[in-house]
């Protein structure tokens, strides 16, 4: 399964580098712990959001929106 999220904030993606959290409390980590779901692309209205999301997750800038 391959996957995009839209909206690369808190519950999306942030929320896992906090250290009091366990690995896999976002959507992105959950999917990256996942050997089903290949989270290929992301959507969000935030460049610096986006960039950080890309640069997180190892999305390549040309599957960023």
């Amino acid at each position: 399964l391959t996957s995009c999220i839209i909206g690369t904030g808190r519950i999306a993606s942030t929320l896992e580098k906090d250290p009091l959290r366990p690995q896999g409390c976002t959507h992105a980590g959950s999917y990256d712990l996942s050997q089903e779901v290949n989270l290929i692309a992301g959507a969000d209205t935030t460049p610096e959001a986006l960039t950080t999301f890309g640069q997180d997750w190892n999305i390549a800038p040309s599957h960023l929106y």
